[in-house]
């Protein structure tokens, strides 16, 4: 990515990229392109991820949940982080998580439990027992 006319921050933003730093927190006011650089930058075929906080969010949003089918019965819907893990398939994708700071203290902890490094990210999925981790190439 050619980066010569991007603000500095870009820049560096792009450069820790370059690095394999995978998870990253931007800071800074509104409208500064913080969400936009997330799920568009430097970000792999498997897909980015959103996930904008609230007071009112539950895990669900996060992890997922079971919700009511066509024919009645309950299936299971993943939530963000869950389909960034998951990625392609093959390649984590991104999770980009917005406004975290709005998020209560349950979806919090959810939420750095998600976003903790490979090797000590996991979480059973109460559909069907499994523990399930990130693959490889999850960023946040």
């Amino acid at each position: 990515m050619n980066t010569e006319n991007l603000p500095q921050c870009w820049q560096d933003f792009n450069d820790v990229l370059e690095a394999g730093i995978d998870r990253v927190i931007l800071f800074g006011p509104p409208g500064t392109g913080k969400t936009y650089a997330g799920l568009n930058t430097s970000v792999s075929d498997s897909g980015a991820w959103r996930l904008v906080c609230t007071e009112d969010m539950t895990n669900f949003d996060v992890t997922g949940g079971f919700l009511p089918d066509k024919d009645g019965s309950f299936g299971w819907h993943d939530g963000a982080a869950v389909k960034a893990w998951r990625g392609d398939g093959i390649v984590g994708g991104r999770l980009v998580v917005d406004e975290i700071d709005k998020a209560g203290g349950d979806v919090f902890a959810t939420l750095l439990a998600m976003t903790d490094t490979v090797d000590s990210a996991k979480w059973e999925n109460p559909a069907n027992g499994r523990v399930e981790t990130p693959r490889d190439g999850f960023t946040v």
